[in-house]
């Protein structure tokens, strides 16, 4: 629990690592939303950056797609039953990337691998809008993380900490 202020209620936040190729870790993900109690606000985000030209090898492209696309579906879709099921309301909020959106020559494999889960997001979005759980995709461009850590910086890139200010910060413009 945690509260500075005492016009807001403390807080409980659990942080869960998962390995979307496992499935001991789907399992036990699993058993830790089912312990949950209530969700107000639920931030997902997974990536795997497969190498640059990889689209001809089935490797590749199919940790892309377990990582990108199918891990993130049984999240999303485990969470929207948990919320709607047992707290009538709640938030999650689903980061993607800017790579989704238009295919870049050299690693079009993310991008469209990130595609799946945004379409997926997009339609739980548009299910369960009039029902009390608000989905939102968050689609930021070059974000210094371990996974970018050897690329050239794209123009504007952030860090994660600038990233989370920002999203705190629209979090109470949108109200």
């Amino acid at each position: 629990p945690l509260s500075n202020n005492e016009n807001v209620l403390p807080i409980r936040t659990q942080f869960v690592s998962v390995d979307f190729e496992s499935e001991a870790d789907l399992a036990k993900l699993k058993s830790i939303l089912s312990t949950l109690t209530f969700i107000d606000l639920a931030i997902v985000a997974s990536g795997y950056l497969p190498p640059e030209n990889c689209d001809t090898d089935s490797v590749y492209v199919a940790k892309a797609l377990k990582i990108n696309s199918l891990g993130v579906v049984f999240l999303l879709s485990a969470l929207a039953e948990k919320i709607i099921n047992q707290n009538k309301s709640g938030h999650v909020l689903y980061v993607s990337t800017v790579a989704s959106m238009r295919p870049r020559l050299q690693n079009f494999t993310y991008g469209a691998s990130k595609k799946t889960a945004d379409f997926f997001a997009e339609g739980l979005a548009y299910k369960y809008r009039n029902r009390g759980l608000y989905i939102h995709i968050l689609r930021p461009g070059f974000i210094f993380t371990k996974m970018t850590y050897n690329f050239r910086p794209a123009p504007f890139a952030i860090g994660p900490k600038k990233l989370a200010i920002l999203v705190r910060s629209e979090e109470h413009t949108s109200e």
